[in-house]
């Protein structure tokens, strides 16, 4: 009788061993592959700024993937006025998230090479207002100039777009 609980106690520990190596195994291939959760973020840690932003994967059925939000720019379209040659102005375009979840931006494109985007890549709460920075240098250019800025993040459809025009002279 002895022996039967010894062998149960075996068991068992082998079974708690073999079950915290697959949870270990788990979490250690989700921080490979780049991806973590929000309970994973320590405002406290020195390094909360590089993990505000996570390394998102549709196919890795990540979590603002499959709660996409909804976002709307202020303007459709932006007129940034007539600025002269050779000059770089800064500019701000500004949405809101219309949607319940928090919207996180992943790409930025835009349709010329002389205007350059920038945005902070921390998550932006449901009924809060976000901000992306152009800045466009108008070297080379001349006349009438339209540009497309393409936001792509956790919404539905994953592209959300806006226009600005400036006029060099």
């Amino acid at each position: 009788m002895q022996n039967i609980w010894k062998l149960a106690t075996v068991v068992l520990f082998i079974t708690c061993l073999s079950l915290a190596y697959f949870i270990y195994k788990e979490k250690f291939s989700m921080k490979e592959n780049g991806t973590i959760s929000l309970d994973e973020i320590n405002k406290e840690d020195f390094e909360y700024k590089k993990k505000q932003n996570p390394i998102f994967a549709e196919e890795n059925n990540d979590y603002f993937f499959q709660n996409p939000t909804t976002i709307n720019f202020l303007q459709n379209e932006y007129d940034f006025d007539t600025i002269a040659l050779n000059k770089v102005i800064t500019k701000n375009i500004k949405f809101i998230n219309t949607g319940e979840k928090p919207y996180f931006i992943t790409d930025i494109k835009v349709s010329c090479a002389c205007t350059v985007p920038s945005y902070d890549n921390k998550p932006i709460a449901a009924g809060d207002t976000g901000l992306v920075t152009v800045k466009f240098n108008s070297s080379g250019k001349h006349g009438f100039i339209m540009n497309k800025l393409s936001v792509f993040g956790n919404t539905n459809p994953k592209e959300r777009s806006v226009y600005f025009k400036i006029y060099v002279k």
